[in-house]
């Protein structure tokens, strides 16, 4: 059987405190998050910094007028995005994957950073990020966001 590998658009983000670009090239990421943040302070709180890398991936000869990166707090809406950063196509630096892969798989890569802060988190929830392609809404991630400040003094 012979089958037709359909590269679809996708993405993921990594949440930390700081990213740092060194002298080298090299990309240092500090205090990276997991799936989840447990504030051990009341709602709402303030996060000081949160920086956002998101990657996307596309296949290598797909095209689109622009994309739109979108990131939302818990229980808000993404028309009340914090971030919402567009990208002209002729303006997104693609990197080409080229790695032993049949022509049909050849991908970009393409990578954004945003760094956010002061941020009030007024409830508990996600933080969402995702990519708007040529109409088509790309989820790309989200991180829990709770708080246990009141399970702590109710346990002491």
């Amino acid at each position: 059987m012979n089958e037709k590998y359909v590269f679809q658009p996708h993405g993921y983000t990594l949440f930390c405190e700081d990213v740092r670009h060194e002298v080298d090239g090299k990309i240092t990421m500090v205090g990276v998050l997991g799936a989840e943040i447990v504030l051990q302070a009341d709602l709402p709180s303030t996060l000081p910094q949160l920086s956002v890398w998101v990657i996307f991936c596309e296949a290598l000869n797909d095209s689109f007028d622009s994309l739109t990166i979108e990131l939302a707090l818990p229980g808000r809406s993404y028309e009340d995005a914090i971030i919402r950063a567009e990208f002209p196509s002729e303006q997104a630096q693609r990197e080409p994957i080229l790695d032993d892969v049949d022509a049909d798989e050849l991908r970009a890569v393409m990578n954004f950073q945003f760094k956010l802060g002061p941020i009030v988190i007024d409830q508990p929830g996600r933080i969402r990020v995702r990519a708007i392609r040529n109409g088509l809404a790309i989820p790309l991630g989200s991180m829990l966001i709770r708080s246990n400040a009141s399970e702590n003094t109710i346990q002491q």
